[in-house]
């Protein structure tokens, strides 16, 4: 079973791989709910952090060969009036990278 998290990183523009996933929720920013949770554990009776199984080395090798818990930058979107670009990447190149992320995961062998 492969399972992968993955969360939007604002101000970045490129992919981030997590070595480490905390079991914290702790973020001033609201959530979708309009929540913002602050020093609460995710699973209460968990670790305090889980290590990635991932193959994060050869994931990252294999995007670097293709052009250049994982963070996505937030996506690029014109914005009127905006005084300078926010950094991030298109939807398109988001996906692209997730897939290899996937492929690469689910078959040891792949070099993307």
């Amino acid at each position: 079973m492969l399972g992968i998290c993955l969360g939007v990183a604002r101000g970045i523009a490129e992919i981030h791989w997590e070595r480490v996933a905390l079991n914290l929720d702790d973020t001033e920013l609201p959530d979708h709910a309009g929540l913002a949770h602050q020093g609460n554990l995710i699973v209460p009776d968990g670790p305090p952090a889980y290590w990635s199984t991932l193959p994060i080395k050869r994931m990252r090798l294999g995007l670097q060969a293709a052009y250049g818990f994982i963070h996505v930058p937030d996506l690029i979107e014109p914005k009127s009036g905006a005084a300078k670009p926010t950094p991030g990447l298109p939807l398109e190149t988001r996906v692209e990278a997730i897939e290899l992320c996937l492929k690469m995961a689910r078959d040891p062998a792949s070099s993307a």
